[in-house]
């Protein structure tokens, strides 16, 4: 994905509820708190962003600022992929993204 002008790898999660962007990513533009977000390590601090990020041409929104710093590090040990955030499958399903598991093919 295209954020602030940058290319950066978003981790495609169909288990995830909502999508995520490391707090780390300069520039962004962090709206209001919100506060019911509850992943695998517990409770996270997360915030609205007001940043779009770009993919295949389509504009992607509705991404929470978040510290996921343990995603990104288990990420990275398991492939060597620097991962920025997570696109979450009610994300895909606005925006017709397609996942074709006999082909492992993601389609926009």
């Amino acid at each position: 994905m295209t954020v602030n002008g940058r290319e950066l790898n978003f981790l495609v999660d169909t288990g995830a509820s909502v999508g995520l962007i490391s707090k780390r990513i300069k520039g962004l533009k962090k709206g209001k708190r919100y506060d019911n977000v509850i992943g695998a390590g517990g409770k996270l601090e997360t915030y609205f962003c007001n940043t779009f990020a770009t993919l295949g041409g389509k504009t992607f929104s509705q991404f929470l600022i978040a510290d996921i710093d343990n995603i990104i590090a288990s990420i990275r040990h398991e492939t060597g992929v620097e991962i920025a955030g997570i696109i979450s499958l009610p994300q895909m399903k606005l925006y017709g993204v397609e996942i074709d598991t006999d082909d492992n093919l993601i389609r926009i």
